[in-house]
């Protein structure tokens, strides 16, 4: 607050709470209290660096590779925010909503991604260019399954979910929404 501007602070202060009632879908004539707005803020905080430590290592695990990364502290970023010396603790709360909101998305995809994996096991793929010759249809479309699955195991199906799951997550980061999977890789 500055000397020769008194109303500064004061100015400052209503436009942080107009804009705490716009966050928290408080009707105009509804009072809110200095001490209770930044209490809330305490557990908010909490919250956000709680889940800021979570999303990040989750999305860490799901894709190592992913050119997505935190951009710094999030503790930091606020603790100059809150000093007024920056303002990237609103653009950093904000990629991470987009990170949470894009991972759990992504978790609801999980049939989707499922059903292109398990396609390449399908009746259909087994049977496409198998020809009976002298071994009989079921033996060689046992054979055709048996290429088709490969060394295919919990491991690599494991590896197929986390890696289709990081390519909806990064899609929905971008800025595009990634229409569900079809079977065989296609877009559906």
């Amino acid at each position: 607050m500055s000397e020769s501007h008194p109303d500064r602070g004061a100015d400052a202060m209503e436009r942080a709470l107009a804009s705490f009632r716009e966050a928290a879908r408080l009707g105009p004539g509804v009072e809110v209290r200095p001490e209770r707005a930044i209490a809330l803020a305490a557990v908010l905080t909490r919250i956000a660096l709680g889940l800021d430590q979570i999303a990040w290592g989750t999305w860490k695990k799901i894709a190592p590779r992913s050119q997505v990364r935190r951009v710094g502290s999030l503790s930091e970023a606020m603790a100059t925010y809150c000093a007024g010396r920056g303002d990237n603790a609103e653009a950093d709360l904000e990629r991470l909503r987009l990170l949470i909101s894009a991972m759990l998305t992504s978790v609801s995809q999980v049939g989707h991604f499922a059903h292109r994996e398990l396609g390449r096991l399908s009746p259909e793929m087994v049977e496409d260019g198998v020809t009976a010759r002298g071994v009989g249809r079921d033996g060689a479309c046992w054979r055709r399954y048996r290429e088709l699955a490969g060394d295919y195991d919990e491991d690599l199906l494991e590896a197929s979910m986390l890696s289709a799951m990081s390519e909806y997550v990064e899609a929905m980061l971008e800025g595009g929404v990634r229409r569900p999977a079809a079977p065989g890789g296609a877009e559906a």
